[in-house]
């Protein structure tokens, strides 16, 4: 019998920890693959003694509509592993999931989600990679850069939901870290669906 995935959060953060490490599948924004189809050509991950440390911005959203406006989340990459990462990138990705009963889920779906990171003065929209969670991954792999000891660097994203966005899914996980980090953050956002509970134009007469 399948086990919900929304229902082993621990079991989703570890997995996610692999997916953050696994180059994404190279291709358009809604390029998709399974997480455990990575290219056997990705470039190593850097290891240090320790990993690098990250975190959420507390400013960071905690909602977000569906078909709504687009969202922000800031993200703190710190090196304190006492060597420089010649390639260090931020890692992000978003999962969402709620019972649909009998047994199945519904998901978010790549077509209704899009990421962007503010890169060079301007937001660029980053291609996305369904894992077997099934999580969708953000290829941060063009923000990849050194980073010194004893140095840290902060990434602007902001995510935007579709409305088709099942309305069962009341909520969403947005994780983050860093290609060289085996445990990611977790910001849990509160979704709500402005279009499905909207009054109807008109009225009966």
């Amino acid at each position: 019998m399948h086990t919900p995935a929304i229902s082993r959060p621990a079991v989703l953060a570890a997995a996610l920890g692999l997916a953050l490490a696994l180059a994404p599948t190279v291709g358009s924004t809604a390029a998709v693959a399974c997480g455990d189809d990575a290219p056997a050509a990705a470039a190593p991950v850097e290891r240090h003694r320790t990993d690098p440390v990250s975190a959420f911005l507390p400013e960071s959203a905690t909602t977000v509509a569906a078909g709504g406006p687009a969202v922000g989340l800031g993200v703190e990459l710190g090196n304190f592993t006492g060597s420089a990462y010649q390639h260090l990138a931020p890692g992000f990705a978003v999962f969402g999931s709620a019972d649909a009963g009998g047994n199945k889920l519904v998901n978010l779906q790549p077509e209704q989600l899009t990421v962007e990171v503010m890169a060079d003065g301007a937001w660029r929209r980053l291609p996305l990679r369904l894992s077997c969670d099934p999580t969708l991954v953000a290829d941060t792999s063009s923000l990849a850069a050194p980073l010194a000891d004893q140095h840290a660097r902060r990434y602007l994203f902001r995510l935007r939901l579709a409305a088709s966005v099942p309305a069962k899914i009341e909520q969403i996980d947005v994780y983050s870290g860093s290609t060289a980090q085996n445990r990611p953050n977790r910001r849990t956002l509160t979704l709500t669906h402005p279009a499905a509970t909207a009054p109807t134009a008109g009225g009966s007469r």
